[in-house]
């Protein structure tokens, strides 16, 4: 098509929805961190709020100092490490930059070998606050946000994934 401006490796929908998607990816992941996951009830007397964020540093805190880099490396840095590559790759795409696309995928596996951990081990919380026959746990709006996020992150992925493949193909002679 002579005068097209859009780019041969992102279709025209991929170009308009993905870019909202990842800043969508990236609030869920704040809400996710900053919002109450689970609210524990213990025999009725002691309440108190879980929030991913404040949760990671009290461990710190605690003296847990291996439970504390766990935690902090599966919530907050890998994940965000992930929609980061994810981002840098689809810029590199939208760009036609199929190097810079393969560094930003490249990181992308790295990051995606460990994006499912971070659910595991806020459901581990979720698991051991709920089995404690003295107290009550409800799951709040951060759960929710966080696994939006780990889900939405993990689609867009996947997404980019395919587009820079897809290119790859189409620059092949």
């Amino acid at each position: 098509m002579a005068g097209s401006v859009s780019s041969p490796i992102l279709p025209p929908l991929d170009r308009a929805l993905l870019p909202p998607l990842l800043a969508g990816a990236a609030m869920l992941w704040v809400a996710g961190v900053t919002l109450p996951i689970l609210q524990v009830t213990k025999l009725f007397l002691w309440e108190d709020e879980i929030v991913i964020w404040r949760a990671t540093f009290q461990v710190f805190e605690e003296g847990a100092a291996v439970l504390g880099v766990i935690l902090l490396l599966f919530t907050l840095v890998l994940p965000v490490m992930k929609l980061v590559s994810t981002c840098y790759a689809l810029a590199a795409l939208a760009r036609a930059r199929t190097a810079q696309a393969a560094r930003g995928l490249a990181w992308i596996e790295r990051f995606g070998k460990w994006s499912m951990l971070d659910v595991f081990v806020i459901a581990v919380a979720v698991f051991a606050a709920k089995s404690g026959w003295q107290a009550e746990a409800t799951v709040r709006p951060g759960l929710y946000c966080f696994a939006g996020f780990a889900l939405l992150s993990s689609g867009l992925a996947l997404r980019v994934k395919q587009l820079a493949h897809r290119a790859a193909v189409i620059e092949s002679p």
